[in-house]
């Protein structure tokens, strides 16, 4: 799991470019019948192979990552940005910064006194005109700030889009969980495209699975004044922003916990963000969904830091889950 979560934060992927990602997944499951829909998403399907009860079961990540995305230069060479999802703003100065097309520079603050607008950053990338920014970096070339930060234990991974990307390696874990071993349901794994952008990939995910009950995973807060730590368990989600979980598959949740023995919380976070599961459970019919949430720290700045222990106890839950 740990080397997972580091291989996929390495890769940067921006909403709407999630392609490197879903390719790293697609190998990881060689094989598997698998569609890539119109928005981008990845659907694996894990068909029943024993006798059950035969549920359309989706368990959703996202592939992406906030970032920012070139809109401008100045005449002094330096490149001006906009946001693509939600980057921690207080947390990229000074920041080196990695562009998806290899270049890379630094991102600087203009005004230091306005540390909540995007508007006060540049990306310094050693050029001296307008003209010449652009030719490195044009219009619509996205870029994320890079982490100097050592994780603060071997333990831990401190790493950019550690915690966006924790979901990806818990589908994966599930995937490998349920691979070989009798399902009396059908289950779809969804990796999905636009997530950080207010979950817009979910909705035609479920739209083409048609799921009797669904689960989506991604991050949470941890530590800085909330009630959870990392490395004591995922989290279940009771409560989310704009999300109310099916209180039958958070139940169902909480059991599969239990039977495999993994530690967990019961979070009520409306910091949690925008997430599949708000999109899935009001496509098409409705979906009874709930969520599981890998606790993080730092979400949205260079650093996000996870334990990997957390994930692997989050797709025990889900595997377990998928087999009731």
């Amino acid at each position: 799991m740990k080397n997972t979560i580091l291989e996929l934060s390495r890769i940067i992927s921006p909403p709407g470019r999630e392609d490197r990602v879903r390719d790293y997944v697609k190998n990881k499951i060689a094989g598997a019948e698998t569609v890539t829909d119109a928005m981008g998403s990845l659907i694996v399907r894990l068909p029943k192979n024993a006798d059950g009860e035969g549920a359309r079961i989706m368990i959703s990540a996202s592939m992406d990552e906030p970032v920012f995305v070139v809109n401008d230069a100045d005449g002094e060479g330096r490149l001006r940005f906009a946001m693509l999802g939600d980057p921690d703003l207080g947390s990229v100065s000074y920041a080196a910064a990695e562009f998806e097309n290899g270049l890379t520079g630094v991102i600087l603050p203009l005004d230091r006194e306005k540390k909540d607008d995007v508007l006060s950053f540049c990306a310094d990338v050693g050029a001296s005109s307008k003209e010449e920014a652009l030719s490195l970096a044009a219009t619509g070339v996205c870029l994320r700030p890079a982490s100097s930060a050592a994780s603060p234990s071997d333990k831990l991974i401190c790493a950019p889009s550690a915690a966006a990307k924790a979901g990806v390696a818990v589908l994966l874990g599930v995937y490998e969980k349920l691979a070989g071993v009798a399902r009396g349901n059908d289950i779809y794994l969804a990796f999905t495209a636009h997530g950080k952008v207010g979950a817009r990939g979910a909705g035609p995910a479920a739209a083409r699975i048609k799921p009797d009950r669904a689960v989506s995973v991604s991050a949470i807060p941890a530590g800085e004044g909330t009630p959870r730590k990392t490395g004591e368990g995922p989290s279940i989600l009771a409560l989310g922003e704009r999300f109310v979980p099916d209180p039958d598959v958070t139940d169902a949740l909480k059991r599969a916990a239990e039977k495999a023995g993994v530690g967990y919380s019961v979070a009520a976070e409306k910091k949690a963000g925008i997430i599949d599961a708000f999109s899935i459970q009001r496509t098409g019919a409705g979906a009874p969904s709930g969520a599981v949430c890998v606790p993080a720290k730092y979400i949205g700045s260079p650093a996000e830091t996870v334990d990997p222990s957390d994930a692997e106890g989050a797709a025990e839950i889900i595997a377990k889950f998928c087999l009731d």
